[in-house]
C-alpha cells in the first residue's frame, strides 16, 4: 500500500511574526489584486466557455450511441437479421441482448412498455392474481436463444428458418406469465381458451392457405417447465440464459409431439415466451403457425 505522507507545521517552530516583509509585501498584493479587478472588468470575455463547447455536469456522461463492436456482436449473433434495427436492441444485465423492441419495429409495431416489465403489462386474463417477474432482462434472453436453437434444430434437419412474429411473441409471454402467476401448466388457460383461442383473441392470424384448397387453420404450441440445478435426463442446469433455454430444446427435442411442432416444414413464423414463477421454474411457450 502506498503510504502518503503529510506535512504538519507546529506551534513550536514558530516565534514572533516577522512584521519587517508583511509591511512591504501587502501594499504589493493590494496593488495587484486592484490591477487584476481592472483587467477582469475591461475583459469579461475571458470567462466564459465558447457557444460550441459543451461542458458536462460533473455527474453527468456525454451520450453514448452503441459502437461498431457492439454492432459486429449483433451480426455474429443473428447475421443480419435486425440490419438498420441495432439501436432498437438492449444490451441486458448479464451481456446478452434484448431484441423485443427491435422485433416490435419490424412487425410495424410500437413497444409502447418498458423492456423490463413487459411481461407484467402483456399479461394476463386473471391480472388481479399476477405476481410480476423482476427477471424480465434474463426471460428477455432465455427467449432469444430458444429462438436460435430452435432455428437450428430445423437448419440440422433440413427444414427452412422460423421467422419471429410480433403477436405471437405476446401471446406466448402472457401465456407463460399467467401460468407462472397463477400456478397451473396446461395448453389451455383458466378461461378455457386453447392456443388458436387465444391466438384469435389477440388478433394473431390462425389460418394459412397451404395450396391445392387446402387451409391450415388454428397453431401449434409447445410448452415447458424448467428448473436448475440437477435435473433428470438432461444432467446439470445452470441458472443463465444459454444453459435454461439450451436444456428446454433438448427437452422438447427429445419429445416426439414436440419434436414434430419445431421441425414441421408447413409452419413459418414462431412466438417464444419465458417467464418466472415463484418456486425457480423458468416457463416457456413456443406458438407456431
Amino acid at each position: 500500500m502506498a503510504r502518503h505522507w503529510h506535512r504538519r507545521q507546529s506551534g513550536a517552530g514558530y516565534s514572533s511574526p516577522r512584521r519587517g516583509k508583511s509591511g512591504v509585501l501587502a501594499p504589493i498584493l493590494i496593488l495587484s489584486l486592484c490591477v487584476l479587478g481592472v483587467f477582469l472588468l475591461t475583459h469579461p470575455d475571458i470567462l466564459r466557455v465558447p457557444s460550441g463547447i459543451v461542458v458536462p455536469l460533473p455527474d453527468q456522461q456525454p451520450p453514448t450511441t452503441q459502437t461498431s463492436s457492439v454492432y459486429e456482436e449483433i451480426r455474429v449473433r443473428y447475421g443480419n437479421k435486425y440490419d438498420g434495427y441495432e439501436s432498437l436492441i438492449k444490451r441486458t444485465a448479464s451481456g446478452g441482448f434484448d431484441t423485443r423492441a427491435a422485433d416490435a419495429a419490424m412487425a410495424g409495431q410500437t413497444l409502447t412498455v418498458p423492456v423490463q416489465t413487459v411481461q407484467t403489462q402483456l399479461t394476463i386474463e386473471t391480472p388481479a392474481r399476477h405476481v410480476p417477474d423482476s427477471s424480465g432482462y434474463i426471460t428477455g434472453e432465455i427467449e432469444s436463444y430458444i429462438f436460435q436453437y430452435t432455428n437450428d434444430e430445423r437448419r440440422i434437419n433440413g427444414v427452412s428458418v422460423l421467422l419471429t412474429n410480433f403477436c405471437l411473441n405476446e401471446i406466448a409471454r402472457a401465456h407463460s406469465g399467467d401460468m407462472a402467476a397463477n400456478g397451473y401448466f396446461s395448453h389451455e388457460n383458466l378461461r378455457g381458451q386453447d392456443p388458436s383461442a387465444r391466438a384469435g383473441s389477440h388478433g394473431c392470424p390462425t389460418q394459412k392457405p397451404m395450396g391445392g384448397g387446402m387451409t391450415m387453420i388454428g397453431i401449434g404450441e409447445n410448452i415447458g417447465k424448467m428448473p436448475t440445478g440437477n435435473v433428470v435426463g438432461l444432467g446439470h442446469v445452470s441458472d443463465t440464459p444459454q444453459s435454461v433455454a439450451r436444456a428446454q430444446v433438448d427437452s422438447w427435442m427429445d419429445s416426439s409431439g414436440h419434436r414434430a411442432n419445431i421441425l414441421n416444414p408447413t409452419y413459418s413464423y414462431i412466438g417464444v415466451g419465458t417467464a418466472k414463477d415463484p418456486y425457480g421454474y423458468y416457463i416457456s411457450t413456443q406458438d407456431f403457425w
